[in-house]
């Protein structure tokens, strides 16, 4: 019999391999899971669910693991793992995390059929029936063809098998970027995501070589730089442990001299235990916004602005509720006055996507537009940073770098964009004649008595915004401007201005079937802007009824649509919808009447899809009479004046 001898340091090493398996093996990984160490938990999850008989504990525990998944942004392995909890009966919270995440993976058709049973298991219908709507809007936007369109690559030179996002150009067109990939400063292995943590890097565009910044890099995550070229400045976030032991981020600030780097000093924000993180800093160098959970439950993110004072910091506010949702809204960039920033709590086609905005002032900021597809996907989009060094022309208009999670394979990627005119729209025309369409808008104070445009006072300064135009206009001092249309698509304006409530307008334009010679098609188009003055009666031209009845006649319903379009572009408000009748009949006949006429302009309004908790209506009947007129001697003009309809906001 062979005797085997072991030396004691040897069989110490196995005794304690051995303690630890156990000690792994008992460990409870809901610990884990509640301090948010993820990939260690699910490690351990994952080995209780193969133990476990089948039953409700292994649908909790591959609830979990799904959960540890979608965490660490594996989100294909994530749905696999919501889609077992729910098959083995986990239930309720299951199906809405598997129908969300096919929304993710832009199987919007298996996303809505998800919805649809959700809507089926709870009372509170509307959000699933809202998602069903939004991943149908999804996938009409995959299938635009817009004036501009984005072309979308992956920027190979930079990415690896690891997270690499949220660039930032210099003034050279170096790209500042973050990334967990080997070579980090801190060598230990993070535990949500079982990477190391974040540093900065910076990619040289003349030689394509890539350098760590090791002098603004720790043991701990570094990450979303944001440049202040003309002040050379650099702004990131930096995240660690402080006295309480708890992890927080927040900004630092360090300077560029020739290319040289200086030492890093954090910004005060007026919140040491909250997380300021992802600066934004406007080319002036004056006005930063940045993503912070000091306001938000659940560890969910708003958008804060600050202004620089004598080279100090004032206190953040809040951007306005119609940029922060209920969701968060995180990695804000500037590119000159627009405001980009990422969300998942607005209309969007998954994951993070993201918007566009820009201050109108006052406090107040345009209601953001979604930049759609290819820009965004079902995934996490975010960090939309345009090339300093980018000339446009009339063929491209924008050139830049994104980050997304789209491929699903790779961790985040940094993406290149270009903005390019959309030739495919012009139809084969007859011979060389071409067509061109140009549109002079006209902005107008809508008059509480009259919708005529030359009763009305011209307006400038009006900011004009579209998916078709890759920029929101202004303008200025004038009162009018001249915009090219696009064919054979529909083209949706919002119009904006300080104290006004927006107003929007669509059009389509046709090609002719045959052209004789060169041919440009103008049209003039007067805008109407209401003032906002709660309690002031305005007049709906042209919103007729017939003597004695309440139904609305045909030519109405242009000035009813104004109505529409106002409510869509503004949905923050209410109105209430009042009508009168002229003196004929009884005084009480004529109140009931004027109120169904009231509430036939609200019935309308639902049909085109607003919302009936936004709408009053009253009838006054004869009362408050525009021409006073002696009833028996007023003529046919006097009494239709009389029956009229008229809007308040309120």
């Amino acid at each position: 019999m062979k005797i085997y001898k072991f030396n004691g340091l040897l069989l110490l090493t196995f005794l304690l391999l051995f303690i630890a398996a156990c000690a792994i093996q008992r460990a409870d990984p809901e610990k884990y899971f509640n301090v948010k160490e993820y990939h260690k938990a699910l490690l351990l999850y994952k080995d209780a669910f193969v133990k476990e008989k089948a039953g409700q504990e292994q649908a909790k525990l591959a609830f979990r693991i799904a959960q540890c998944y979608k965490y660490q942004a594996e989100y294909k392995s994530s749905l696999q793992w919501f889609k077992i909890a729910y098959e083995k009966g986990y239930g309720f919270k299951a199906l809405e995390e598997l129908a969300f995440g096919l929304k993710q993976q832009e199987d919007y058709q298996e996303a809505i059929q998800a919805f649809k049973k959700l809507e089926n298991e709870v009372k509170t219908k509307n959000q699933y029936r809202k998602e069903v709507s939004i991943c149908k809007l999804a996938e009409a936007w995959k299938v635009e063809n817009p004036l501009f369109y984005y072309n979308v690559t992956n920027h190979q030179d930079i990415n690896s098998e690891f997270s690499d996002f949220s660039g930032s150009y210099d003034a050279k067109g170096n790209i500042y970027f973050s990334s967990d990939r080997i070579g980090s400063t801190g060598k230990e292995i993070y535990a949500w995501t079982g990477r190391l943590h974040t540093d900065l890097y910076r990619w040289n565009v003349v030689d394509r070589t890539i350098d760590n910044l090791s002098i603004l890099n720790s043991k701990s995550h570094e990450g979303a730089p944001s440049l202040a070229i003309l002040k050379k400045k650099i702004y990131f976030t930096h995240c660690s442990k402080n006295n309480t032991n708890d992890a927080y981020c927040q900004i630092f600030e360090s300077t560029i001299t020739n290319d040289e780097i200086g030492e890093p000093t954090q910004l005060d924000l007026f919140c040491d235990e909250c997380n300021n993180m992802q600066a934004a800093i406007h080319k002036s160098d004056s006005i930063l916004v940045f993503s912070s959970d000091r306001n938000k439950a659940q560890g969910k993110f708003d958008l804060f602005i600050s202004f620089k004072v004598n080279d100090e910091w004032s206190e953040p506010k809040s951007l306005p509720d119609n940029i922060n949702s209920d969701g968060n809204e995180s990695f804000p960039t500037w590119y000159n006055d627009t405001l980009y920033f990422s969300s998942d709590g607005h209309v969007g086609m998954g994951g993070l996507d993201i918007f566009k905005t820009y201050s109108i002032g006052n406090g107040k900021w345009s209601n953001p537009q979604n930049l759609k597809y290819p820009i965004n996907s079902g995934a996490d989009d975010f960090g939309f940073v345009v090339d300093p060094n980018f000339y446009s022309s009339e063929d491209q208009r924008l050139k830049g770098v994104i980050t997304s999670n789209r491929n699903f394979e790779n961790k985040d990627d940094l993406f290149d964009f270009v903005l390019l005119k959309n030739d495919q729209l012009k139809k084969e025309l007859p011979s060389k004649f071409t067509f061109k369409a140009n549109i002079q808008f006209q902005f107008m104070e809508f008059d509480s008595k009259s919708t005529v445009s030359s009763n009305s006072k011209s307006l400038d300064s009006v900011s004009i915004n579209s998916s078709s135009i890759p920029f929101a206009l202004n303008t200025k001092a004038k009162s009018s401007i001249n915009l090219e249309l696009a064919t054979e698509q529909v083209m949706k304006f919002t119009f904006s201005k300080t104290n006004y409530l927006n107003t929007s307008f669509e059009i389509r334009i046709e090609l002719p079937e045959k052209l004789t010679s060169d041919s440009v098609l103008t049209i003039q188009q007067v805008i109407l802007m209401t003032p906002i003055e709660k309690g002031k009666e305005y007049l709906l031209n042209n919103v007729y009824y017939d003597f004695d009845k309440s139904e609305l006649r045909d030519e109405s319903f242009a000035s009813l649509d104004y109505l529409v379009n106002l409510l869509k572009a503004n949905d923050k408000i209410k109105l209430e919808i009042r009508s009168y009748t002229d003196c004929r009949g009884e005084e009480d006949y004529n109140l009931q009447l004027s109120q169904r006429r009231a509430q036939s302009v609200v019935d309308y309004i639902v049909s085109q899809g607003i919302d009936l908790s936004r709408l009053f209506s009253k009838g006054n009947g004869e009362s408050q009479p525009v021409t006073t007129c002696i009833c028996e001697q007023c003529t046919d003009d006097e009494h239709q004046q009389n029956r009229r309809t008229t809007f308040l906001i309120i």
